[in-house]
């Protein structure tokens, strides 16, 4: 089943775009400039479109699509084996950017809804994971959102300098769909993670790359009548202790986790004394009476110190 969007922002499908025109961007040269050395990528099949320098496939970025829906190369090699992540990295390194983040899947809508189909699912994980030890990259940011990914409801809210951010509103989501005959429950979705953990983590560990969990986005338990499970601190407590692992960690998302609780850099501070926090993202939200705005970091409500977040990072 192909998943309803509740989202409005992403770009229209269409068939992947020739490796040809996947090349580095006037905003890579900026990024330079700013003194950024590394790099946060999707999947090499997630080909920006010539306007912008994004993905134009979100079901594919967030593994909504079934093995069969995705495209491989001429060589018949999947955009996660090593072949492919390969090149990926080298079009970064010739930039002058070191590639150390995938945030972006394979499928794995079955892994999430418990459904046949989902260990062969899990294979090509193990196949992902193992090429990004091999080539160093060494964190690999997922989310076990279930039917729709990240939510959306406006794209092109004003904020500072005439930048343009997307939000939420909870009263503009439809309800949203599982596949006939299926329920969904909180308890089966934390049994599907933990399925999945116990089989992805072993492969982890022997590859030497981490597993950065997103928050769902935004933090609520259920998206559409849809339940959710990572989206309060205890939440994440007991994904740690669901499947202890080196490899099993987070990513501290400053603009879910801000919603989550009132002491943000205490939560930092929580899960970085664990060394759990594998990556971040730094943005903020305004919470308001009609919605969630996305906002620049210190915009909003959040103020972290950037000796602080650092100090959180193993």
């Amino acid at each position: 089943m192909r998943s309803k969007k509740v989202r409005v922002i992403q770009p229209a499908g269409g068939q992947p775009r020739s490796a040809r025109r996947r090349r580095p961007t006037r905003l890579w040269q900026l990024a330079k400039q700013l003194g950024v050395n590394h790099a946060v990528s999707v999947l090499p099949y997630e080909a920006p479109t010539p306007e912008q320098n994004a993905p134009h496939n979100w079901e594919a970025c967030h593994g909504k699509l079934s093995l069969a829906e995705v495209p491989r190369d001429a060589n018949g090699d999947w955009p996660w084996e090593y072949a492919s992540l390969a090149r990926v990295k080298a079009r970064y390194a010739a930039a002058g950017l070191e590639l150390a983040v995938i945030e972006s899947s394979p499928p794995m809508e079955k892994v999430r809804l418990g459904l046949p189909g989902r260990d062969e699912e899990i294979e090509q994980i193990g196949v992902m994971l193992r090429a990004m030890g091999q080539l160093g990259i060494g964190v690999w940011c997922y989310n076990f959102l279930a039917v729709s990914s990240w939510a959306r409801t406006t794209v092109n809210l004003p904020t500072r300098g005439g930048a343009l951010v997307t939000a939420f509103r909870q009263a503009d989501v439809p309800a949203l769909s599982l596949p006939a005959g299926m329920s969904l429950t909180h308890a089966g979705l934390w049994d599907n993670l933990r399925y999945f953990l116990e089989r992805v983590l072993p492969v982890a560990e022997a590859a030497g790359v981490k597993l950065a969990v997103h928050p769902d986005d935004p933090p609520l338990a259920r998206l559409g009548g849809v339940p959710r499970i990572l989206n309060t601190v205890e939440d994440f407590d007991r994904l740690l202790d669901l499947a202890p692992s080196p490899a099993n960690g987070l990513t501290m998302c400053q603009g879910n986790f801000g919603l989550m609780t009132p002491d943000l850099p205490g939560t930092i501070r929580h899960f970085g004394g664990q060394g759990k926090i594998f990556f971040m993202h730094f943005r903020d939200v305004l919470a308001t009476s009609a919605g969630w705005p996305r906002r620049f970091t210190g915009e909003a409500r959040i103020t972290i110190s950037p000796a602080i977040a650092r100090a959180a990072l193993p």
